[in-house]
């Protein structure tokens, strides 16, 4: 939940989440995407649909939720689990689609207690498909976070992609002591918009 406040707010974002720039982002040399989230997923829905597969399924999105569990040695029915009746009944070609429509949430939405402080969110389909799902997600692309150390050059890079969007709105990210800064106004990469050859950073 966010207060409104963009100060108090910035450790709630994503895009403030030193660990994620260290482990994904290049270590600060990377972008942060910002996404319209209704948007991006009907791009998802439009790309399983256009599969025209037997068995397209959209199974949903939700947040990771992170805990430890233990199966080992359970004899109650669990998403790590072959029901042998419903196996029997449903036969082998069918059987891992129900039970990925059964127990999806535990398959694909947990993940380790380790993990936590990622807060990741995913979007899941079924396929009968070995191929990747190539989703075009430009029209859902919002914002561009620029990481602390990227260069003139690499931002540069990445305005010319979205010349033709406007509406994608660049910033920049600093560390000032160890704490995430919005770079408002003095970001350079707006500048160089209008004041270009001002060097290499």
């Amino acid at each position: 939940p966010l207060t409104g406040n963009h100060l108090d707010d910035i450790y709630k974002r994503g895009l403030a989440r030193a660990r994620m720039w260290a482990q994904y982002g290049d270590t600060h040399r990377g972008l942060c995407l910002v996404f319209d989230l209704p948007k991006l997923v009907e791009a998802m829905k439009q790309e399983v649909e256009a599969l025209g597969r037997t068995v397209p399924i959209f199974l949903g999105y939700a947040p990771v939720t992170y805990g430890n569990h233990d199966f080992v040695g359970k004899t109650h029915e669990h998403a790590f689990s072959v029901t042998v009746e419903d196996l029997e009944r449903l036969g082998r070609d069918n059987y891992p689609w129900q039970h990925a429509a059964r127990w999806w949430q535990d398959l694909f939405f947990r993940k380790v207690e380790d993990w936590r402080d990622e807060a990741e969110w995913r979007a899941v389909a079924l396929v009968d498909s070995n191929d990747p799902l190539d989703i075009d997600v430009r029209d859902a692309l919002a914002g561009v976070i620029h990481g602390d150390l990227v260069t003139r050059q690499d931002s540069r890079a990445i305005f010319a992609l979205t010349e033709d969007r406007p509406e994608v709105e660049h910033m920049g990210i600093t560390w000032n002591n160890g704490a995430p800064w919005y770079d408002i106004g003095g970001l350079w990469s707006y500048h160089d918009r209008h004041l270009p050859g001002l060097g290499d950073k």
